[in-house]
């Protein structure tokens, strides 16, 4: 499973701490609270693999999220779907020939680096305030030993 996959440039990382857990027969959802004590994230992992990580509330954890999982939008109409959706500012667009790296700034201060098709970013620009968002099954939960 993906929880395995942790050294594969997954460029978002961010500590946190299990807020909740309901304990579902196939996939269960997690709470987590990240450190800037306000940004609440849901991640849906195997049973399995929350057995496996032994998640309890007040647990700390090591949240990883990659680049491409993260769909940028400018409307946050457009996110409302989303499990998970982040507000911010972007601080850096880097466009490249297909695609192009949106760096964002969250109210804490952390960064928040997705990679979205060109197509996607014409109308986003430096200093936009936009919503990250995307779906708890791509959230990628480490523990920390």
């Amino acid at each position: 499973g993906l929880q395995r996959e942790t050294g594969d440039g997954a460029r978002n990382q961010w500590f946190g701490t299990v807020t909740g857990r309901d304990h579902s027969q196939v996939q269960e959802h997690i709470e987590i609270l990240l450190a800037d004590g306000t940004t609440r994230l849901k991640a849906a992992i195997t049973a399995q693999s929350g057995q496996r990580l032994g998640l309890n509330e007040g647990q700390e954890v090591l949240v990883l999220l990659k680049a491409p999982w993260i769909s940028i939008a400018l409307n946050p109409e457009q996110a409302a779907e989303a499990d998970n959706q982040l507000r911010g500012r972007i601080s850096h667009i880097e466009r490249g020939a297909e695609q192009c790296e949106v760096l964002m700034t969250l109210p804490d201060g952390q960064l928040l680096c997705a990679t979205v098709p060109v197509n996607d970013a014409t109308e986003l620009d430096e200093g936009a305030v936009v919503t990250a968002y995307f779906n708890a099954d791509r959230v990628i939960i480490a523990t920390l030993c």
